[in-house]
């Protein structure tokens, strides 16, 4: 994401990570707003990590139809969504 999105929430600006956008006929449409942590668990993050990422679901479930969600990398994204919507 750059560097210039950012919410704001409670516990400090939070900027996630990577976005998947697609541009059909010039139209801009982003699917999914992606966190990337080193861990699924939620146990392994830290409570700032955890409170920023909390924030962000609630952000993108009031402001758009973005799905938005934390992963490891790629691979267990694409596993979770996307293949999960084919």
């Amino acid at each position: 994401m750059p560097k210039w999105f950012k919410i704001k929430t409670p516990v400090g600006n939070y900027n996630p990570d990577w976005a998947i956008t697609v541009n059909i006929d010039g139209e801009k449409a982003t699917y999914f707003v992606i966190e990337t942590k080193g861990s699924s668990d939620r146990d392994d993050l830290r409570t700032i990590e955890e409170k920023k990422i909390d924030c962000g679901f609630k952000h993108f479930d009031l402001v758009s139809d973005v799905t938005y969600d934390y992963c490891v990398d790629y691979d267990d994204f694409s596993d979770d969504h996307i293949m999960g919507n084919l």
